[in-house]
């Protein structure tokens, strides 16, 4: 408590000049407000040990004790002696706190310290005093001063030195830490709600993407050299009937033959029109090759609709995927990159017209890696 740091004040023993005693009874008497603001800082666990509470004790301080220093009754030499006998009852203080449990090592209670600002006063007001003259020097005091400076002030100053630099260690370590937490979470949602990147890849949540051969190959090795996966059934929601002995099965999806075509057999372009294909067990898939519109000839390619948008479903609750495919006879690369896939849609969303009245909508070979 205060009056404890008080009662070890050098005014209160022998050689003391009268001046600074009456001076300091004056001002044991204004301490309600600092009495109280510093009480309830020493409280364990207490939310009022924070920067606006040590506000308020240095607000309280300046206003009601310091002043009763400045009068005319006191000498220059007097004046420095009573501010130093409270510069070292804050330091008194600031120990008491440090015994606080957990106190040392919470930034709050280091930031409080720190707003008291006890080591500011001090040393400004020690070096005013040690530039007096020694005539205005106490020779009582100045005994009382090497002591309290060496057993109290500098460990004191040391301690909170090396506590708030600790602290600010800790706190850029857990900056830098929390800075990286976020900025992993931050990625791994990227990744996640993109369906893009190495977190969506390790839960299965890879968006599927058109890519080049190239790409495929590098990732895969030859499509040509890697066979199909094994396809329990497939078929068309639509199928064009047999025309002059011209057939447009679905069967001609997956029978490797380019020449062989499905076709839609709706009497608009077979926009919602579906394929399906159930996979045999589920398997790990890496991709699709779509071969587009009716590639009987180069003539038949530009006389049929073919495939623009389409929506590509992964089982029921994987998600559904908008894919754009280019107006080319080559081969179209779709990275799937899904385990435990047991079937896939390919819906029509829009298509490319042909240059005949049939508006018939084709697709030559569809093959799963």
């Amino acid at each position: 408590m205060l009056s404890d740091y008080t009662e070890k004040m050098w005014w209160h023993g022998e050689g003391v000049p009268a001046a600074v005693v009456t001076a300091q009874r004056e001002a044991k008497e204004h301490l309600d407000d600092l009495q109280f603001y510093v009480k309830i800082a020493l409280i364990p666990d207490n939310s009022e040990r924070s920067v606006v509470n040590a506000g308020d004790i240095v607000s309280a301080f300046e206003k009601d004790v310091l002043p009763l220093f400045d009068g005319d009754t006191l000498r220059q030499g007097e004046r420095l002696v009573c501010r130093l006998d409270w510069d070292l009852c804050f330091f008194r203080y600031a120990q008491e706190i440090a015994a606080i449990p957990h106190a040392k090592h919470d930034r709050q209670s280091i930031r409080f310290v720190r707003a008291l600002k006890i080591g500011e006063r001090w040393e400004k007001d020690l070096a005013a005093y040690e530039g007096l003259p020694a005539a205005e020097r106490i020779p009582t005091f100045d005994t009382y001063l090497k002591a309290e400076r060496g057993t109290l002030a500098e460990p004191v100053i040391r301690l909170w030195k090396r506590l708030e630099g600790e602290e600010r260690i800790l706190h850029g370590i857990k900056v830098v830490l929390t800075t990286a937490v976020i900025v992993i979470l931050v990625y791994a949602a990227a990744s996640w709600l993109s369906g893009a990147g190495p977190v969506a890849m390790r839960f299965n949540h890879l968006r599927p993407k058109v890519m080049t051969a190239e790409e495929i190959t590098a990732l895969y090795g030859d499509p040509a050299a890697s066979g199909d996966i094994l396809i329990a059934d497939y078929n068309a929601s639509s199928i064009l009937k047999d025309q002059y002995g011209h057939e447009w099965s679905d069967r001609y999806l997956r029978d490797g033959d380019k020449t062989t075509v499905w076709a839609e057999g709706e009497e608009d372009d077979g926009v919602n029109k579906r394929l399906y294909f159930n996979i045999s067990g589920k398997q790990h898939v890496h991709y699709l090759v779509i071969w587009n519109g009716d590639q009987s000839s180069d003539d038949a390619y530009k006389a049929h609709n073919r495939l623009k948008t389409v929506t590509l479903r992964l089982d029921n609750a994987t998600g559904d995927y908008r894919i754009h495919l280019k107006d080319t006879p080559e081969p179209q690369y779709i990275r799937i990159e899904r385990k435990n896939l047991d079937r896939l849609w390919i819906i029509i969303d829009s298509v490319y017209p042909g240059s005949d009245n049939t508006n018939t909508t084709c697709v030559s070979e569809v093959e799963i890696h």
